[in-house]
């Protein structure tokens, strides 16, 4: 045979070559690490931006049962809280709303101060809301979402002045009776709760003179912001979408002495904004000081898009 005739393979290494060497290895780990500092960081907004998305979703949803309760109570919108008198009963306004989210309360569970989950459902509920429950919470659920509170609470006891509300309030739609707030003798209907919910004092859907920049309904991230329950009812101003507290109780709105557990950083929340609904409807995500009126810096004083009268 002509010794310049080879057979294939002839030559080579009979042992041929196993495996990456440490070198390329390490490329490799090096690529797949680039990369998954690149996708993760975007699933991670994905995931958020998801949330914000069913957030304002069910805000809508949460608008478009105060709408359906207006139109079958001659225009009368919902009231933040009521606490009664008489024998104790509590109505809030998602208790009010229960027909028409889907919740399968009784008429006893709407009087009760708590809302269990199996019938509330998740409606009420952000999905970027990771506050837990307060220790004294016995069978309620969270609540995220609150009705923007009319100043008729810090008028004092012997102050009511503006219970009646008027489209000239330059405050919030949510009314909230509670025990410390009376009106007068012969008004029993202001918080005695033999008197249906229904008939109690209200505002009426048309008071919003500008509706498509007038809220109604916002997040209030908080321990004590339970279904069914008069506390996180309302919310009065932009200092108050996040309360951090113990599980035993509210602390300030503050970041002053954290208790051991921490959640939902304000400035992680929704890319540091929150989602509001309107009162004709729809819904924004607006950091705090965008809803501000032009004349009010201050987060604790309501103006601009938190009260009923637009000229604040």
């Amino acid at each position: 045979m002509d010794p310049k005739l080879k057979t294939p393979g002839a030559g080579r290494c009979s042992s041929g070559r196993g495996g990456f060497t440490l070198v390329e290895l390490l490329v490799v780990i090096a690529i797949i690490g680039m990369l998954a500092g690149m996708i993760l960081p975007a699933l991670a907004r994905a995931r958020e931006n998801a949330k914000a998305s069913q957030c304002q979703s069910k805000l809508m949803l949460l608008g478009v049962a105060e709408a359906m309760y207006s139109s079958d109570n001659r225009d009368k919108l919902t009231f933040a809280a009521m606490r009664g008198l008489n024998t104790g009963g509590e109505w809030t306004y998602d208790d009010l709303l229960a027909d028409y989210i889907g919740a399968a309360l009784t008429e006893a569970d709407k009087r009760a101060n708590q809302s269990p989950e199996a019938k509330v459902g998740l409606l009420l509920r952000c999905p970027a809301d990771r506050a837990p429950l307060a220790d004294w919470v016995t069978e309620g659920t969270r609540r995220s979402y609150s009705m923007i509170g009319h100043d008729m609470s810090t008028k004092g006891k012997s102050n009511f002045a503006r219970w009646r509300a008027t489209p000239n309030d330059r405050t919030g739609a949510g009314l909230y009776w509670a025990h410390s707030i009376r009106g007068p003798v012969s008004e029993t209907f202001y918080t005695n709760d033999t008197v249906p919910p229904h008939r109690q004092s209200y505002v009426l859907s048309n008071y919003m003179l500008d509706p498509q920049l007038t809220f109604l309904f916002t997040e209030q991230i908080s321990i004590a912001n339970i279904a069914g329950h008069h506390s996180g009812a309302k919310i009065d101003n932009a200092a108050e979408h996040h309360v951090i507290g113990t599980r035993s109780g509210v602390k300030d709105f503050t970041f002053q002495d954290l208790p051991s557990y921490t959640y939902d950083d304000p400035k992680e929340h929704h890319k540091g904004g929150y989602n509001y609904l309107f009162a004709d409807g729809h819904v924004e995500h607006l950091l705090p000081r965008e809803t501000l009126g032009e004349m009010n810096n201050d987060l604790s004083k309501q103006s601009g898009m938190w009260t009923m009268d637009p000229r604040d």
